[in-house]
């Protein structure tokens, strides 16, 4: 029997969603059959980056995926943001973590939405993406909140592959590189940088490298 070697990731998530995604991409990579290695998420939601690696049972350099949302300008959205920033910033001096943003902006959905199709319109408000995504999964929820309930959404993560994962990858790197080529950057303590205006999305590095170690991006 082959036995694959086992890659150990950490991501730290804000909600439900994110935490059903990352389960589901998990279970898809281990079910394809030309992978070179299997993965394993390790998920921790709604706690301090701070708090959490302190109680870790690190061994050597590890790396950990921040994933959030910039939820926009407003001055109490955007402190938020930066105070979670300031605790990842805060957790990478206390054990050898390397921690990365996994950003989505405005939101989560936004990551999702790019597995199907190409999205370069800025957003006023996160309700604004349902009628996108009922549009590019043939769905018609009422409201953001059903789309999100536990059944709808693993109703949503059926009608991703693997080759819809590669695509988000690929359209989220084309609007990065726009971003970059058109408008300013903002870069917190040398190293996590994002925009103030949306939509921007940083996820895809993370994701990227896992189907990369196994072997899975390229095809």
């Amino acid at each position: 029997m082959d036995r694959k070697t086992s890659n150990q990731y950490y991501f730290l998530v804000e909600g439900e969603c994110e935490e059903r995604y990352l389960r589901w991409l998990q279970n898809l990579i281990n079910q394809e059959p030309d992978r070179i290695a299997n993965v394993s998420f390790t998920i921790k939601r709604n706690m301090k980056m701070v708090s959490w690696v302190k109680h870790l049972p690190l061994m050597g350099k590890t790396q950990i995926v921040q994933v959030v949302d910039y939820e926009g300008n407003q001055p109490n959205d955007r402190q938020t943001f930066l105070n979670m920033l300031k605790d990842m910033h805060q957790a990478s001096q206390i054990k050898q973590v390397d921690c990365q943003l996994g950003y989505s902006n405005l939101t989560f959905e936004l990551w999702i939405l790019l597995h199907k199709v190409e999205f370069r319109t800025p957003l006023n408000t996160k309700s604004q993406y349902l009628e996108q995504l009922n549009r590019a999964y043939h769905k018609n929820f009422e409201t953001l909140k059903k789309y999100k309930q536990e059944k709808n959404f693993q109703g949503v993560l059926q009608d991703i592959t693997l080759d819809d994962v590669r695509k988000a990858i690929s359209r989220a790197e084309k609007i990065r590189k726009y971003n970059e080529e058109n408008f300013p950057k903002e870069i917190y303590k040398r190293k996590y940088i994002y925009f103030k205006d949306n939509p921007d999305c940083s996820l895809q590095e993370a994701i990227k490298e896992v189907l990369t170690k196994c072997g899975l991006m390229n095809q």
